[in-house]
């Protein structure tokens, strides 16, 4: 069940086309909103970016030129030290919380890169969906980027990442600099903690946990540790056992990470919709009409009762009482899927796994991951979900810079990138639960 991937498509995008002369760089620019335009953030230096800003006409088109060119610098700043995106901020908020932390994003990634030793080989950046409102001397813009990367960070195939961005503009001395920019990442909630971060302490952390896992396999001489542990029942003496076809699931993820299966549609916080349709093509699932969203391997009320604790169906929850609410929405929940992965056994129709909470150290290819923000990841305090597309290392001795995922919260924000790329730099191991997905159990033969 091989899916075609969707066309790397975008709606608006941003050409700079230079002309060179023996005095200067004459710059114009054109807004395109019919054909994709990508580029490489290299394409160009920083004084061409920026001599495109002034080049703008309006200050509509200034302030999106302000706005790709932060976004692009900043990327390329990560690739190069010839780049520096903090020339496109107010002078009086480059100590703002929210700004600092947005450009030690990029500081982080740069440092990460080079201690791994980990290159990006090429990229290509485009923009979309760009929106403004302007006040006297002071403005509010939104627009997504889309990033595309070839890194060698030891996985298979190219990197991406989507999301939507916020600028808060002001005019100074007659030019538009930027005051604040956060994204929709899933993290960015009104509790987040835009605290700078400390690359060097970051960076240190990620590597040192990095070299203590690959430590302990070569002491238990690369040893595989069961993920399902004691959790391992064999054969079901009632069900018959569904193979949950690994390649498959990542096929799926990789086809429809930065779009929507219609079969399923789109839920306000997408995440665990999309890990779960991943399971699903996994354990064979097929969609070929409306009426396969319910169908097995999909665990529906009208299958097992609308009081089972094991409902695990797009859309559809359970009245058992289990005491928290999430946990009887395990389709699209973080925390109920998380919950019906635990509960599994041999004898509940349904996938079959275990999860651990606190560590990364049993994902791999094929499972679930989640994390709390908080920081004490629980049955009832997961946030976010994520699907594992790729693995290095030793199952029972992973970290974060193992594992390659694959998201998509909502329709401007999705990912498929090395996991220490995405999740944010404050998130340590600890932070994350792992859903281990070995098979399913059902009452008729696959």
């Amino acid at each position: 069940m091989k899916l075609l991937k969707p066309a790397f498509s975008m709606v608006l995008a941003v050409s700079i086309i230079f002309g060179l002369s023996l005095t200067a760089i004459a710059l114009t620019a054109e807004i395109k909103t019919d054909n994709d335009v990508l580029q490489s953030t290299l394409r160009y230096t920083q004084e061409e970016y920026l001599a495109s800003i002034s080049a703008m006409k309006s200050d509509t088109a200034k302030i999106e030129s302000v706005c790709t060119s932060f976004l692009t610098m900043a990327r390329a700043s990560v690739r190069s030290e010839k780049y520096d995106p903090s020339v496109l901020v107010a002078d009086n908020k480059l100590k703002d919380n929210k700004v600092a932390y947005r450009l030690s994003e990029y500081e982080y990634l740069a440092a990460l890169y080079k201690a791994l030793d980990q290159t990006i080989l090429s990229d290509n950046i485009s923009f979309s969906e760009f929106s403004l409102s302007i006040d006297g001397n002071s403005a509010q813009a939104k627009i997504v980027e889309s990033y595309e990367y070839n890194i060698n960070d030891g996985f298979k195939g190219e990197s991406f990442r989507k999301r939507q961005y916020y600028f808060d503009l002001i005019m100074e001395n007659d030019k538009w600099k930027i005051t604040c920019v956060t994204t929709n990442d899933p993290w960015e909630d009104s509790d987040f903690n835009y605290e700078p971060i400390n690359v060097t302490k970051a960076v240190a952390s990620i590597v040192e946990a990095a070299a203590e896992a690959e430590h302990e396999a070569t002491l238990n001489d690369g040893t595989i540790v069961d993920p399902l542990g004691k959790k391992d029942p064999g054969a079901s003496k009632s069900l018959y056992t569904w193979t949950y076809d690994v390649s498959v699931a990542i096929d799926y993820a990789e086809d429809y990470y930065n779009t929507i299966n219609d079969l399923f549609g789109e839920a306000d916080e997408n995440c665990q919709n999309f890990a779960s349709q991943c399971v699903w093509a996994g354990l064979r699932g097929s969609y070929e009409d409306a009426e396969d969203r319910t169908a097995i391997p999909a665990v529906s009320t009208s299958y097992v009762g609308s009081d089972a604790p094991n409902v695990w169906c797009r859309g559809q929850r359970t009245t058992y009482d289990f005491g928290y609410f999430g946990h009887n929405w395990a389709w699209d929940n973080v925390c109920g899927f998380a919950e019906l992965i635990e509960r599994s056994s041999s004898s509940v129709i349904g996938p079959f796994g275990n999860t651990h909470y606190g560590n990364l150290s049993y994902a791999s290819e094929g499972d679930v991951i989640s994390w709390d923000a908080s920081g004490s990841p629980s049955g009832t305090t997961m946030d976010h979900a994520m699907f594992v597309t790729d693995a290095t290392g030793t199952v029972g001795y992973r970290t974060k810079s193992n594992l390659k995922i694959a998201a998509n919260n909502p329709s401007t924000n999705s990912a498929y990138e090395a996991l220490t790329s995405y999740a944010p730099a404050a998130y340590t191991d600890s932070y994350f639960a792992t859903s281990v997905i070995g098979w399913g159990y059902y009452d008729v033969s696959q």
